[in-house]
């Protein structure tokens, strides 16, 4: 993981392809131990390269090695918003709906239940459907409220950015 988060803060091309090849060369010598951990894996680098064919392939190989795991669902969720986003394809855009609220109902904590009411504010907040987009973001405000005493910093910006969401 640590390589293709490192890749996403490269703003050169080759530095940030070399760190993406090394993590999917870790990515499948895990096959072996964490199959299902490895294949998210690759399959969120195909995310992160915009090859969003080959994420769903692989988040979907995934979640049938590990059932109802439910950021497995946020993250088919994240590659359905992104198509639907590119291509203006409002059945993609239901698709990620669709597959956050899997996430949500899947949750077993407030915590894991955060990543999801975000995605969802973001989402319905790009399909114009303001006013459930501002109650999913409120939601997961008060979540973050709760959660923060652990991670102060990580909450401390999402608080700032649901508020946006919430104010439009």
């Amino acid at each position: 993981w640590m390589h293709d988060q490192y890749a996403l803060q490269k703003r050169d091309q080759e530095k940030r392809t070399a760190l993406q090849k090394k993590a999917m060369h870790y990515f499948r010598r895990a096959l072996s131990h964490d199959r299902s951990g490895a294949l998210r894996g690759i399959a969120t680098v195909y995310h992160h390269q915009y090859k969003s064919g080959l994420a769903l392939t692989y988040y979907k190989e995934a979640q049938k090695a590990k059932r109802n795991y439910q950021m497995y669902y946020n993250s088919v969720g994240n590659v359905y918003q992104r198509i639907g986003l590119e291509e203006k394809d409002p059945s993609c855009l239901k698709k990620a709906e669709n597959y956050y609220k899997k996430s949500l109902a899947s949750a077993r904590s407030n915590t894991e239940m955060i990543t999801p009411l975000v995605n969802l504010a973001v989402l319905l907040n790009h399909m114009k459907r303001y006013s459930e987009s501002r109650q999913y973001a409120k939601r997961a405000l008060s979540l973050t409220k709760q959660e923060r005493k652990e991670n102060r910093d990580t909450f401390s910006r999402l608080e700032l950015h649901l508020q946006k969401l919430i104010k439009n």
